[in-house]
């Protein structure tokens, strides 16, 4: 159902930009509107000329992430579980939520520490694993990168923390 399938706000600029580019119909929007509805004038010209048109589903890749979390003497360690959760997760701040990875972008182990290490109570991370699910034991369990295909997105797969250091509770 493309009505499941929201465009973030932050692309509405982009999408307004390429449908003036292509000379496409601009459509009143009333809030998001779902990615069809943005798709169908473009897709309807290209079948008109007989091109075929096949859209495909986005092949999720869920990430497997293992974080050992020092936590400064005067945090909670609750507090900052808490926290990790909300920027790793698929919530208004978090690293997965829906729009703000595109299909096909790559993920940096770098990319990890950034959304982590500014956090507050957080005194060291350590990225005990890093890679795709399933990806057995061959290899490094921590990738420098995860390379993504086109249509592959990246999604939260399996998030473990452990945390040491801090206050209990």
């Amino acid at each position: 159902n493309t009505k499941d399938h929201v465009l973030p706000a932050a692309r509405m600029t982009e999408t307004r930009e390429f449908h003036e580019r292509l000379e496409l119909r601009e459509r009143a929007w009333d809030g998001q509107p779902a990615v069809g509805e943005l798709l169908r004038d473009y897709i309807r010209r290209y079948r008109m000329v007989g091109q075929e048109v096949i859209l495909r589903d986005v092949v999720p890749v869920g990430i497997d992430i293992a974080l050992g979390i020092h936590v400064h003497r005067n945090y909670f360690q609750s507090e900052v579980r808490r926290e990790v959760d909300a920027v790793m997760g698929r919530g208004p701040r978090g690293f997965f939520r829906p729009g703000r990875l595109a299909f096909g972008q790559d993920l940096q182990l770098s990319d990890m520490y950034q959304r982590l290490m500014p956090l507050d109570g957080v005194d060291n991370v350590s990225l005990d694993r890093f890679h795709r699910m399933g990806k057995g034991k061959g290899g490094p369990p921590v990738d420098q990168s995860i390379r993504l295909r086109p249509g592959e997105l990246a999604v939260s797969g399996r998030l473990e923390i452990e945390l040491t250091g801090g206050r209990k509770g």
